[in-house]
């Protein structure tokens, strides 16, 4: 029921957005932990995040990632009305907040989930999403990346 993921792949760019294209559909929620209960619709979960060190998350010891660590440069992710489904494919917009602009990004973590607590064990069997035409968005200036 556990596992150990090393999130991050070498990417050393600043974009400031992920667009693409994604349907879902969500069954009811079947295990629930605290996040969602039993019964309700399951939500899916799509965010990006730029970091200057790869994250380790062990849900055997409950380290999970976390959007506010020190580690993190930039984040962002789908809404929560938007991840309640889409019946068919629905372009969307994930703008990335920088937190900091001195530090030179050094890994980019893209996670897309048909359980937005599947981490935790909690969702619905069934659940399901695709993504399609995935594309990073640049600024043309800093002054785009600052706003």
């Amino acid at each position: 029921m556990g596992g150990i993921l090393t999130l991050g792949r070498n990417f050393e760019c600043r974009p400031n957005k992920l667009k693409g294209y994604y349907k879902y559909t969500s069954a009811k929620v079947s295990v629930s932990k605290g996040h969602l209960n039993e019964g309700e619709d399951d939500l899916c979960s799509l965010y990006i995040a730029l970091t200057d060190e790869q994250i380790t998350v062990n849900t055997n010891k409950g380290i999970y990632f976390d959007p506010n660590s020190s580690a993190v440069i930039a984040y962002g992710s789908i809404s929560d009305e938007e991840s309640k489904g889409a019946d068919s494919f629905k372009e969307f917009t994930v703008d990335l907040e920088y937190k900091d602009l001195k530090r030179m990004p050094k890994y980019i973590i893209v996670v897309a989930s048909s359980s937005k607590y599947g981490d935790y064990m909690e969702g619905g069997k069934g659940s399901t999403m695709w993504l399609d035409d995935l594309e990073l968005v640049y600024p043309k200036s800093m002054e785009e990346v600052r706003k």
